[in-house]
């Protein structure tokens, strides 16, 4: 659960690394809590035709937006890439694919030229 808080706390931190669990425990928590919101939206009968889904839902993307590019971002430049990466995931049904694959590449041993390894001190305790 504090990991899923941790990206709020750097929602505007577009700088250094991201973990894949990091990742992947934030998008996974938005996933379910979206899921909620869709379910609220529809039992208050607040679901809008026009749109897919109600207010709950829209002020709850709207409050995970900025936290999830920022981590996006982040993540890229776990394996030294540039974050503007993240725009391919705009791209219908490929953006997606390419989401996974991306977001699941282990990030680059050691210090990059975005930071430090947020896995250093597991990876010291590992081998010491």
């Amino acid at each position: 659960m504090a990991l899923y808080f941790e990206s709020f706390e750097k929602s505007f931190d577009f700088d250094g690394r991201a973990r894949r669990s990091e990742y992947w425990v934030f998008q996974l928590g938005n996933i379910c809590l979206g899921s909620l919101c869709v379910l609220l939206d529809a039992v208050l009968g607040l679901y809008i035709p026009l749109i897919g889904f109600g207010p709950v839902t829209v002020l709850f993307l709207m409050m995970v937006m900025v936290p999830s590019l920022s981590l996006t971002v982040r993540r890229f430049h776990d394996y030294e890439s540039s974050g503007w990466w993240w725009l391919t995931f705009l791209i219908p049904v490929v953006g997606l694919i390419l989401q996974v694959i991306f977001m699941s590449v282990e990030g680059t041993k050691g210090p990059n030229k975005y930071g430090p390894d947020p896995l250093a001190s597991e990876r010291s305790d590992a081998q010491g």
